[in-house]
């Protein structure tokens, strides 16, 4: 009987998902042996071989049942089975090739031989951004779980890349492996705008804008304006933020002769890769305003070289005779004018066509000299669409009556197309010839819009901490372009450099993690109230990052909050606002900090070119 005893002689270590063996010691004649693993498994025999699929501690029993004698004698013994955990095993994983700018997705298999562990996979790309989770497909086995991890990312700067992979599976067992990233630079793509006209003493201002794929390049440019002058270095405005760098290259330049000039721009960016357009600048004036360039025949008399007559007699009973004539004895300056003469009809006059810039505005002036006094009068007009009508609804009219000795008249108006016409002419006139002399015209790039009825836009006023250099040590307080932060437990602040923009700086939103004594928040104070606050703020996925905006009281008056990773902006509309508390769950920072204080005169875009729906075009 002593030698059908079970004897499990434990304890036993294993490695999960491995096939083992068990040790029943010796066979026992008519007796029949069964272990039960522990998790949930039959073996049947002495030495039974089993995998455990996951790490634990487990009690093996070994149970025997003798019938040599006719009598069933049944026995059992316990064995301890501790388990260890068999990590998980990375697949090859491959060298990724990407410009910048560009996403870029690494696809890596793995396999775990404990087939019951879930898992768990982190990629660091290897740009001081955060790592990312990727997202993890797998199928549990026996015999061992396979599966596949996928993570995107968007490199905003070119070089070579340290790619880390760690996979984890749920009883703590890691894999890591690395590889390489090799980004390419891409060079910056630039607009010079559309095609623009010069006028003399009218400072132009060219302003072409540009974008670059990759968002943490800074840039430098310069125009040709392509009149022999020298290269011109244009100021930048650019942003660098996620999904590219944008900005626009300005310059100001006085063309100042008569031509068609090829103005080129070119844009550099930090790692020496280039982009550049061209815009054609065509000067263009009032020609012949003086009638000093000479004259022509026409039909009806004589008229200045690129002026254009139309008169339109009252019947056809009026005589036909010159109504446009040479004027040498009746000018306002130099030696010639322009006389006209047209008793019996109802006008008379003269027009010319200019190449103009829309959203410019462009002021008329002409000296007149009509004898004698009567029912008539001249008339001087702009048709801002360019237009050769001159009964068209659009045309803006000034006029003088007949008086003693040379008077003048001016009219203005804001152009609408790539041409404006000046109307100059007499209606209704008298038995004496009126003259004309000295037209000039003034083009300036700012319309003058005023309107009672609306109110003027707010005045906006920004803050950004993307770059700041040399990095400062900073106390609990301080002061940055008229707005004072502020860590709401009087904890150091201090500036940030990890995450997007990459190379970029930002001012650290206090947290529970940076300040042991507790929840932290950063505040803002400025003068007056706003109506609007913005933040650009970064952090990581599922942070909260809370915007709270104040009244003068300290109350709360409106709130904005997002967990997206990365970059996200956050705004407050409302009246009243005095002051703002950020709070961030971990590892928050301000990029910049908007408020919008009124009312005011928002001349952003005087004589600019603007870029709207994906085109430049001159502002209006």
């Amino acid at each position: 009987m002593e030698e059908a005893r079970a004897r499990a002689n434990g304890p036993y270590q294993f490695t999960a998902g491995l096939s083992a063996s068990f040790n029943g010691d010796h066979q026992a004649p008519d007796t029949d042996y069964l272990w039960r693993s522990g998790n949930g498994q039959l073996l049947a025999g002495l030495d039974p071989s089993h995998a455990y699929p996951r790490r634990g501690l487990y009690v093996a029993e070994l149970t025997s049942l003798d019938n040599q004698w006719g009598v069933e004698v049944r026995t059992r013994h316990l064995a301890a089975v501790r388990v260890l955990n068999t990590p998980p095993a990375l697949g090859p994983l491959p060298v990724l090739h990407a410009n910048e700018g560009e996403e870029v997705e690494l696809t890596v298999t793995f396999s775990d031989r404990a087939w019951l562990d879930p898992h768990r996979a982190f990629v660091d790309f290897g740009d001081d951004n955060l790592p990312v989770e990727a997202e993890v497909t797998e199928t549990l086995g026996p015999p061992q779980t396979t599966g596949r991890l996928t993570a995107t990312h968007t490199y905003c700067d070119n070089g070579t890349f340290t790619v880390t992979v760690i996979l984890q599976d749920q009883q703590g067992g890691t894999a890591r492996e690395t590889t390489e990233a090799i980004i390419v630079n891409l060079p910056p793509v630039a607009e010079a705008g559309e095609d623009v006209f010069a006028h003399p003493c009218a400072p132009l201002r060219l302003v072409g804008y540009f974008e670059d794929p990759g968002w943490c390049d800074t840039h430098t440019g310069h125009w040709d304006f392509g009149d022999c002058s020298p290269l011109f270095p244009a100021t930048i405005i650019e942003t660098n933020l996620p999904p590219k760098a944008t900005g626009y290259a300005i310059a100001t330049h006085c063309y100042k002769k008569c031509g068609v000039f090829l103005a080129k721009l070119t844009i550099r960016d930090d790692d020496g890769a280039e982009g550049s357009d061209t815009l054609v600048v065509r000067y263009s004036d009032l020609l012949n305003g003086g009638f000093e360039s000479g004259f022509q025949h026409v039909p009806l008399g004589m008229v200045g070289n690129h002026w254009t007559p139309y008169a339109q007699p009252l019947s056809s009973s009026v005589p036909v005779r010159d109504v446009f004539s040479c004027q040498s004895c009746v000018v306002c300056s130099g030696a010639k004018a322009q006389a006209l003469h047209a008793p019996g009809f109802p006008h008379a006059g003269i027009l010319q066509s200019i190449g103009a810039n829309p959203g410019w505005e462009y002021q008329f002036v002409a000296d007149v000299s009509l004898q004698p006094p009567g029912e008539g009068g001249v008339w001087l007009g702009v048709d801002p669409a360019g237009g050769t009508n001159r009964q068209s609804a659009g045309v803006v009219w000034s006029s003088v009556a007949p008086g003693v000795g040379w008077q003048r008249v001016s009219v203005r108006a804001v152009a609408e197309a790539r041409s404006v016409t000046v109307f100059l002419e007499v209606r209704n006139a008298g038995a004496e010839a009126a003259v004309f002399d000295c037209i000039q015209m003034q083009a300036y790039p700012c319309s003058l819009e005023l309107d009672p009825k609306t109110p003027p836009n707010p005045v906006r006023r920004c803050v950004s901490w993307l770059r700041i250099d040399p990095i400062p040590q900073l106390g609990p307080q301080t002061e940055r372009e008229g707005f004072t932060f502020s860590s709401l437990t009087g904890a150091d602040l201090s500036i940030i450099t990890f995450g997007t923009p990459h190379n970029g700086t930002k001012l650290g939103i206090p947290d529970f993690q940076s300040n042991p004594n507790g929840p932290d928040g950063l505040r803002v104070d400025w003068e007056g109230e706003a109506s609007k606050i913005e933040i650009t703020v970064i952090g990581a996925p599922g942070s909260r990052i809370l915007l709270t905006a104040l009244n003068a009281q300290g109350e709360s008056i409106g709130e904005d909050s997002a967990t997206q990773g990365d970059v996200r902006t956050l705004e407050v509309s409302t009246q009243g606002i005095a002051a703002a508390e950020i709070r961030s769950d971990y590892r928050g920072g301000l990029i910049e900090l908007c408020i919008e204080q009124g009312p005011g005169r928002d001349s952003s875009d005087c004589g600019c070119q603007k870029r709207r729906g994906g085109a430049i075009t001159t502002a209006r």
